[in-house]
């Protein structure tokens, strides 16, 4: 159980990463490629900034699952870039 366990999480950390990724590029496409209006629209940088944080947290998922970084320290990098995406997204207009 102990040897399954760092492969399902880096298989989740993929998945929720790929999530991510999937929103901001399909978030992209509706504000530059349909007519669909929004009350709101984040910058592209921060589209773009939210992007890289989803293929970082891929290899990182994927470190996890074939064990070239340890749980603890994948786990550290996911919850970082996951907290500073979030403070990107809620304070970007402080930049």
């Amino acid at each position: 159980m102990k040897k399954l366990f760092p492969k399902v999480f880096g298989i989740l950390i993929i998945l929720l990463s790929l999530f991510w990724l999937h929103q901001n590029m399909n978030l992209y496409y509706l504000y530059h490629y349909t007519d669909v209006l929004f009350a709101f629209r984040y910058p592209n940088w921060v589209l773009f900034f939210q992007v890289f944080l989803g293929v970082f947290n891929i290899f990182i998922g994927f470190k996890i699952f074939l064990k070239t970084i340890s749980f603890k320290k994948g786990l550290q990098y996911f919850i970082a870039t996951l907290f500073l995406g979030i403070f990107v997204e809620q304070f970007h207009y402080l930049f």
